[in-house]
């Protein structure tokens, strides 16, 4: 849990940065080095031999715009198999396969088992106490030129 008065928790990633992907067909593996290279922030995710293999057999068709993390993290996990979570933590990203609750998540998009997506909105708690409550994902329905087909 991070503490109330941690920079993390006083200044948050930004959700709606955008990243600009190639235009076409993509692998998620290089997706995920992409993004992981243009973030301001961290994205950790799964790098084992299993993990891998499914980033370099799943990809998505991006027409080479700029897209926010906030509209590509549930098309990523749309394209992966039922279990996986991208969770936005107050400092960074994590994409890993699991159902996990992080007290101080800002939220986090899930693959639920009949193939649906979902996005929760984090409990935001923090150790000390709680960041702002005006703080929320506003323009969590703003939509980005990114297409979510996936192979």
């Amino acid at each position: 849990m991070v503490k109330a008065a941690h920079f993390d928790a006083l200044y948050p990633i930004n959700l709606d940065y955008r990243i600009l992907l190639g235009p076409g067909s993509q692998r998620i593996g290089a997706i995920l080095d992409e993004a992981t290279r243009q973030l301001p922030y961290r994205l950790r995710f799964d790098k084992s031999t299993g993990a891998q293999k499914i980033y370099q057999s799943t990809s998505l068709t991006s027409p080479g715009q700029p897209i926010s993390i906030r509209n590509l993290a549930p098309q990523l996990i749309a394209a992966l198999p039922e279990g996986w979570q991208l969770t936005a933590l107050p400092g960074y990203l994590i994409m890993y396969q699991e159902r996990q609750q992080y007290d101080s998540a800002l939220g986090w998009w899930r693959r639920e088992p009949d193939g649906q997506i979902t996005y929760t909105l984090g409990p935001r708690q923090f150790a000390g106490g709680k960041v702002d409550p005006d703080f929320a994902d506003e323009d969590a329905g703003e939509s980005d030129p990114l297409v979510g087909l996936h192979e």
